[in-house]
């Protein structure tokens, strides 16, 4: 687990009080230990001693929200003595139910928790990347956004190869590649959820994605082509394509214009870089590029001019 959403849950901990057990409650397992306790548990408790289930409960919380905490070590191992190895199931069973009732960010704890004690458990990276998806996909903060779409993505990879039996895990990758312009991996995922899956309404599904990917994918190719240094290659990929509606995708245009201006033809390449600017008129690459074709004609108005569209796009990114 990264890091990178620490700060979205350990705010919730801030009316959580930690406190010192009697010496020898719980057999001892907890002496010198602050512990997580709630005004009602302290109230509910009084006299009585606290529970050790809910106790458990308020550590597992306080799991998920910080892992870096610094008992965490202790509740852990209080929890693996106290209770049998169902609970895990228990807390991916209290995830899902939060899930369901459309409580992500609470469900992404429950994970979290799980995912601490038992970091490789097929359930909980589910589970977890399932709940950042959700996150995500309700979220309106561009930052929020890119924080839990690139841990689910991480989720979604680790279960794959961890535990490649788990269909599920493909099929939402693939739509995780699929909406980051990644084609070729969103194919390669969905091929791999129909040869566990073959059947089912989410297989149809599937294949439709898989019918409506297969220009994408091709273009994706013929790209990297181009990035892998195979010029001519690329241009045969990728000129077939534009007299169809992939004209509209900007990168075809970029990376044809590499492609012709890497095997001479700068005329062909600075038409196809002033489409890149006509669908992406921030495109700074696409400015140097137009630039040192016309450095290199002599004609240094437009050399200027593309020279100072590209300054003026930096200075304004920083």
């Amino acid at each position: 687990m990264t890091g990178r959403l620490d700060g979205y849950f350990k705010g919730r901990l801030k009316d959580t009080a930690f406190v010192e057990l009697s010496l020898g409650a719980l057999g001892g397992l907890l002496d010198g230990v602050p512990v997580p306790l709630s005004a009602k548990d302290v109230r509910d408790s009084a006299g009585k001693g606290i529970d050790a289930g809910r106790l458990a409960k308020n550590m597992i919380y306080v799991i998920g929200c910080d892992p870096a905490f610094p008992y965490v070590n202790s509740y852990i191992g209080f929890i693996k003595r106290a209770f049998n190895d169902k609970l895990i199931r228990m807390i991916c069973s209290d995830g899902l139910g939060s899930l369901v009732d459309g409580k992500a960010k609470e469900a992404c704890i429950f994970f979290r928790a799980a995912l601490q004690l038992d970091p490789d458990d097929a359930d909980a990276m589910y589970g977890y990347a399932r709940a950042c998806r959700d996150v995500y996909a309700e979220s309106e903060d561009d930052t929020e956004i890119g924080n839990f779409k690139a841990e689910s993505i991480d989720y979604f990879e680790k279960l794959t190869l961890e535990h490649p039996e788990v269909a599920e895990g493909h099929y939402y990758l693939g739509y995780g590649y699929m909406n980051m312009g990644l084609y070729v991996k969103a194919e390669i995922a969905f091929r791999t959820y129909l040869k566990l899956m073959p059947e089912g309404e989410e297989a149809d599904e599937v294949r439709e994605r898989l019918a409506q990917l297969r220009d994408p994918v091709e273009i994706e190719k013929g790209c990297n082509e181009v990035i892998a240094g195979r010029y001519e290659n690329g241009i045969e990929a990728l000129e077939k394509y534009l007299d169809t509606g992939a004209k509209t995708w900007w990168p075809l245009h970029y990376y044809l214009g590499v492609a012709y201006r890497m095997t001479g033809d700068d005329e062909q390449a600075a038409e196809r870089f002033r489409n890149v600017l006509r669908l992406n008129a921030s495109n700074v690459e696409t400015m140097d590029e137009l630039a040192d074709i016309y450095a290199k004609s002599g004609d240094k108005e437009l050399e200027e001019k593309y020279r100072k569209k590209a300054a003026l796009v930096r200075a304004s990114a920083e």
